[in-house]
């Protein structure tokens, strides 16, 4: 059978021009200044008032226990053993991260308030999940959230290289990818993809206050972990979204931003090398999590202002989403978006998500993978 896969080997430039990028972890500066942190950004039930949670007061039957970042009420504690007992091997793959998100993470949210409500939101998102009418317990992970974003925002210009809570805003800056998952839409229309990719820049620039190799001491280095084994086979980049870039002319607005779109490319054959390599598993599961760390601040606007190309490629790797299982806060995503962006990006790109669109109906991995490979 002929391939239609372009090899794509590390470090040389390819028929399209793209260079396999430097693994590193990259989100927006737009953290210091997230989006939707009002509290009638969040989501809410259409026969309540979006503005009822603000007036939310946690029961607290109890007298609360006091701790470095305030008083803790009943309600809080609830939270924190749902997120020791239950949440904390749910939000990540692979036992590599347990020790730090069951024991370090709750330490230091202990002393920093941010990461406590945080901590707390996702456990209350996750608890959500679980109930079969979540209604209160959604508008507690909306108050949670808001709070988790705003103590973040003001403690961002506060954060230094030797700074106490440099590292409680590392691990906060990926957390945000997951408490800013499943029911948070804080603009009409906005993608959870775009969103995400968006708040990985903000982690690049959080890791970049110290540099990259100096987040390697410290105790919450696991969770940035992207990858368990070195590929055996050459990263390789369906030949459809090779022409969808070929076919972008000197007038096009997506002409100057060509090389980050040849990155992007770069970071997803890396995905087909490992689905080639192992199979859906583990191994491919720890690249999907972070693949959006491979991302750029021009890819990111152009994801945000729904340029089309950059959508198609976010779709073709949604389908790799479907692969991971066992991330509640994954749940639901992949279809959705897929679906999405179908109709934003019309029938001018439809060649280009045939994949994603067949996708999106299976739920087989083990044909989802098959489809995948053999395009």
């Amino acid at each position: 059978m002929t391939t239609n896969y372009i090899t794509k080997r590390p470090h040389k430039k390819s028929r399209a021009g793209c260079k396999t990028s430097q693994v590193s972890f990259e989100i927006s500066h737009q953290l210091a200044t997230p989006t939707g942190t009002s509290p009638t950004s969040s989501s809410s039930n259409s026969d309540e008032d979006e503005n009822d949670y603000l007036s939310l007061t946690l029961i607290n039957p109890m007298p609360p226990a006091t701790m470095s970042s305030g008083n803790l009420s009943a309600n809080d504690l609830r939270l924190m053993y749902h997120w020791s007992t239950f949440t904390y091997d749910a939000v990540g793959v692979g036992d590599h991260m347990h020790n730090v998100l069951r024991f370090v993470l709750p330490e230091l949210a202990f002393e920093n308030e941010f990461l406590l409500n945080g901590m707390l939101g996702i456990a209350s998102l996750h608890r959500q999940k679980l109930l079969p009418y979540p209604g209160e317990s959604k508008k507690e992970t909306d108050l949670y959230r808001f709070k988790a974003l705003s103590s973040f925002r003001k403690a961002v210009p506060s954060i230094r290289p030797d700074s106490p809570n440099y590292e409680a805003a590392l691990v906060m800056s990926v957390l945000l990818v997951v408490l800013c998952s499943q029911d948070y839409n804080p603009e009409d229309g906005e993608l959870t993809i775009v969103r995400w990719i968006v708040l990985y820049r903000g982690l690049y620039h959080i890791m970049m206050i110290r540099s990259y190799s100096g987040i390697t001491d410290t105790s919450v280095f696991p969770i940035f972990t992207r990858q368990l084994t070195e590929l055996r086979t050459d990263p390789v980049v369906p030949t459809i979204l090779l022409k969808m870039l070929a076919m972008v002319d000197v007038s096009d607005p997506d002409y100057a931003e060509l090389p980050f779109y040849c990155s992007i490319l770069d970071a997803l054959g890396m995905l087909y090398a490992s689905l080639r390599d192992d199979g859906p598993g583990l191994n491919l599961a720890v690249r999907v999590v972070s693949w959006l760390s491979h991302g750029s601040d021009p890819f990111a606007k152009c994801a945000k202002e729904n340029r089309p190309r950059a959508l198609v490629i976010l779709a073709h790797y949604l389908v790799f989403m479907k692969l991971v299982k066992g991330l509640w806060w994954y749940e639901g995503v992949a279809d959705r978006e897929i679906k999405a962006i179908s109709n934003i990006v019309g029938p001018k790109y439809a060649p280009y998500m045939e994949v994603p669109v067949r996708a999106a109906e299976m739920t087989d991995i083990e044909e989802i993978t098959n489809l995948m490979l053999s395009r």
